[in-house]
């Protein structure tokens, strides 16, 4: 809120609040504040990957609406691919996923790592998800710690077998690795 205090019009100040609101259960005032980057940006890409992994509550439709649309603006981007993909194996569209799955290679690329742990989270796989995870933590990428701020990634990537290695890799407290 101070970052935002003193550039108001930063997005990824704001993601970074919505995704810190949903962690500490403030679904309320996280939504309120996913909903205000997109009146500011409607084509403003992570705003949608935020929405679509926070819709937890919220029928699957209004998840696959948010990642259809971040998909359309940034078809190259790996993430909103791992994202789109995760979310049609959860419905039963898995031809598409496949295809978008196929399109992020080997998993080298920038930002792949973080598509794939996504999409393995949202498939329930979490052992693959962690795997993919330390990869991402290898290419340094930020995005690891939005997974982790987002419920049902963070607490699937925590349920892994791998956990320890990864909170370790990261640093985290000793509670946190729990």
């Amino acid at each position: 809120r101070i970052a935002l205090g003193e550039d108001p019009l930063n997005l990824i100040i704001r993601v970074g609040l919505a995704a810190s609101l949903t962690a500490a259960g403030k679904d309320e005032e996280a939504l309120a504040e996913a909903r205000r980057i997109l009146e500011l940006d409607p084509e403003f890409v992570p705003a949608y990957t935020l929405q679509a992994l926070n819709v937890t509550e919220a029928p699957a439709s209004e998840a696959m609406a948010f990642a259809e649309k971040g998909f359309s603006l940034a078809p190259w981007n790996p993430i909103t691919a791992g994202l789109l993909a995760g979310l049609l194996v959860k419905s039963g569209r898995t031809k598409r996923a496949a295809d978008l799955i196929a399109g992020l290679g080997d998993g080298r690329a920038i930002s792949a790592p973080v598509a794939f742990a996504i999409y393995h989270l949202l498939c329930g796989e979490p052992d693959k998800a962690a795997e993919w995870t330390e990869r991402a933590l290898e290419q340094k990428s930020e995005m690891v710690a939005m997974l982790l701020l987002t419920p049902p990634c963070g607490s699937l990537l925590r349920s892994s077998s791998r956990w320890t290695r990864l909170a370790k890799l990261m640093n985290l407290p000793e509670a946190a690795s729990s």
